[in-house]
């Protein structure tokens, strides 16, 4: 097999032996090699499952917050999913998946009270509403999926509470740590401002579509875009927000550089914790609503340099401003030229981001 189409012909399999029965620990490898630790786990009962009942205190040192599943309706040639532990995926009888060990003596505990009638999984890339979900496709072709879920004991670099990324053959969509680790379920702490590289890997040039299929629900605090460093345009999202973009020939339209997703914790009384991380630095707009101008009023403790980037509501640039004074100042930023609607003001420099929103009537 090669990884193109073929033909499925008539064939018949048959099982003989004894049926397992009650509780079922299925004892796992781990080495210290390179990528060590992976496992291909079978139901063990003739039934279909709910992998949702094995919580923790049935997985023995297990790595990262799920599993690995094969869906062969996803892309072109299929596709591997990560589906977290939590989520209520049906594993159909005889189907089996891949688990990371890291230590020896693991396990997986499976119960006869796991066993469940309810249909196997079909869908594709399963939703968690908590996670910020991001699909990517292409028409009625999905191609893959990563999550990013929000916690307040989350690190940015890899961790239990995350999943690596399994390579694909088509296309991979990932998030990276920041110990540059892919990952395809990635948690982050739930009260700050947030810069989280995106990265794509597309052999070939192709038309997508990224589409916002979960946001946190009843989150209140925090605002999400999604930043296209290649064609340097800022995406307000939404649920449901889609955003058209193209591959190339081009090394820059793809790769781990492509683009970035900015949570912006939107009050700092309701994190109970600066947004930022440095107590003393903050950008504000005088008004949120304005006429010929983008006023800030910015504290700058010590001498950085910002650049300020005004995006329109269709995320495309179309002004910028350089910063670089020490103290409490004010600087402007022309409007007069601009059409009525919604604007976001970027601010970053290699180690702050924020994004100040205003409207111009």
């Amino acid at each position: 097999m090669d990884g193109n189409n073929y033909t499925v012909g008539n064939a018949s399999i048959g099982f003989t032996g004894n049926l397992n029965i009650g509780t079922q620990i299925i004892p796992l490898q781990y080495n210290t090699t390179a990528s060590s630790g992976w496992n291909l786990v079978g139901n063990p009962y003739p039934s279909n499952v709910n992998m949702a009942l094995l919580d923790a205190t049935r997985r023995t040192n297990i790595e990262g917050s799920g599993f690995y599943v094969w869906n062969p309706s996803a892309a072109t040639r299929g596709a591997y999913e990560t589906v977290a532990w939590e989520s209520a995926y049906i594993l159909p009888s005889y189907a089996s998946f891949f688990v990371q060990t890291n230590a020896t003596g693991a396990s997986l505990e499976f119960r006869e009270t796991d066993k469940v009638s309810t249909a196997a999984t079909q869908a594709l890339f399963s939703q968690y509403n908590k996670s910020i979900q991001i699909q990517l496709n292409s028409g009625s072709i999905v191609w893959d999926a990563l999550h990013v879920r929000l916690n307040a004991a989350a690190a940015d670099a890899k961790e239990q509470l995350d999943a690596v990324k399994f390579a694909n053959p088509d296309i991979d969509w990932y998030t990276i740590s920041s110990d540059a680790h892919k990952l395809a379920i990635d948690s982050r702490k739930s009260n700050s401002n947030l810069r989280i590289p995106v990265g794509i890997k597309c052999n070939t040039p192709l038309q997508l579509t990224a589409t916002i299929t979960n946001l946190p629900e009843n989150d209140g605090i925090h605002s999400f875009y999604l930043k296209d460093k290649y064609l340097d345009k800022l995406i307000p999202l939404e649920k449901g927000t889609e955003y058209a973009f193209s591959v190339t020939v081009d090394n820059e339209s793809k790769g781990d550089n492509r683009f970035e997703l900015l949570v912006e914790a939107t009050s700092r009384s309701a994190v109970n914790a600066p947004v930022d991380g440095l107590n003393d630095l903050w950008f504000k707009l005088k008004t949120n609503v304005i006429s010929n101008s983008f006023d800030v009023i910015a504290n700058n403790p010590s001498t950085q340099n910002f650049v300020v980037k005004v995006f329109n509501q269709s995320g495309l640039f179309v002004a910028q401003h350089y910063y670089s004074q020490t103290g409490n100042s004010q600087f402007s930023i022309p409007a007069n030229q601009l059409p009525s609607g919604m604007y976001f003001l970027e601010v970053r420099n290699g180690n702050y981001n924020t994004i100040l929103k205003a409207v111009k009537p």
